[in-house]
């Protein structure tokens, strides 16, 4: 009889266990379901107010087209200042929108591959819609002194890393100066195919970036590269810019 109930016990005992770890299994699995689902709607709310500040000033451009037709010189340079802090809010939100997908692509529970590349390219194609906008404001409002650069990066690349600090530095250190950087070796974005294309950038010289459309594919300190943008303007580096 003991015996009998021994393996009674015994029985349930496993049952209770394997009951155990599976509502474990479970608990788990909807965690980290909540979780990407929660990573994805955070970045999506980001991106979604990123296209709103873009086609606003969509509309800021298409009004700076009309008073450059009009000749309207003293407008053109009123609606470029009034405008600067409309350009900066869409730069912020794109630099928020590159951390946290650079954070939660490195996160132990990553997004999955199919949700993290929709998020990449979404902000692939809002960096080159700002690309596009900065080089019309660098047209219109030459009172903004824009400078634009173009970083083509490598995955898990230690040259990469530094001169991608090296550049956000020089960004914070100097007025008007935008990075857009891209994985180099990404293709599933044509106009990105097409810019890489144009500056004859190959997966062997990663990292590269561009500085007013001239290449540079060496590592360069902060110095060094605010001296190559003072000499693409045709000005003397000064050291105390920063």
């Amino acid at each position: 009889m003991n015996r009998i109930f021994s393996h009674k016990s015994f029985a349930l005992l496993m049952f209770i266990s394997t009951s155990y770890a599976l509502s474990l299994v479970i608990l788990a699995l909807a965690f980290s379901y909540y979780l990407d689902h929660y990573k994805i709607n955070d970045v999506l709310y980001d991106v979604k107010y990123e296209f709103l500040l873009i086609n606003d000033y969509d509309l800021i451009l298409e009004y700076l087209d009309d008073l450059a037709r009009s000749n309207s010189t003293q407008d053109i340079a009123t609606l470029c200042e009034e405008s600067h802090d409309a350009l900066n809010s869409i730069q912020y939100y794109l630099r928020q929108i590159g951390t946290k997908l650079s954070r939660y692509g490195q996160s132990s529970t990553s997004l999955s591959e199919q949700d993290f590349d929709y998020l990449k390219r979404e902000y692939y194609l809002l960096q080159l819609k700002e690309y596009f906008i900065l080089r019309k404001v660098k047209n219109y409002c030459k009172n903004q002194n824009v400078t634009i650069i173009l970083f083509f990066f490598k995955k898990n690349d230690d040259n990469s890393l530094i001169m991608g600090r090296v550049l956000s530095e020089v960004a914070i250190s100097l007025n008007n100066t935008y990075v857009l950087s891209f994985d180099g070796e990404y293709e599933d974005v044509f106009m990105l195919n097409l810019l890489k294309k144009r500056y004859n950038i190959t997966r062997k010289e990663l990292p590269v970036f561009i500085i007013n459309d001239r290449k540079y594919t060496e590592l360069y300190n902060v110095d060094e590269v605010l001296k190559l943008i003072y000499n693409s303007k045709g000005i003397e580096h000064n050291t105390t810019h920063y």
